[in-house]
């Protein structure tokens, strides 16, 4: 970086481009992770919401769960139909 520069002084056109061309592809970068990251939390909420929802109405027997370290058949269920709806989105 010329010494201008670090002093606070301006770019010219053809400096402002090339950082600007610089810079552009990582913002991509971080906004394409942003949006993953959004998207993996909403479907984490929506998992819990569902397997909350299904241990509080009895659909999964939660102590028997948790002895045998298996997975629940409803959890299973769960799981399909929040992967059917990713695959049609």
């Amino acid at each position: 970086m010329a010494p201008r520069k670090a002093l606070g002084m301006r770019l010219t056109e053809q400096e402002h481009r090339k950082l600007a061309a610089e810079i552009d592809p990582a913002t991509e970068r971080d906004d394409r992770l942003a949006a993953l990251s959004r998207q993996a939390l909403d479907r984490l909420r929506e998992f819990r919401s569902a397997l909350i929802t299904a241990a509080v109405t009895g659909q999964i027997n939660v102590a028997a769960w948790g002895k045998r370290g298996e997975s629940d058949r409803r959890l299973d269920q769960i799981e399909e139909e929040m992967t059917r709806r990713e695959a049609s989105a």
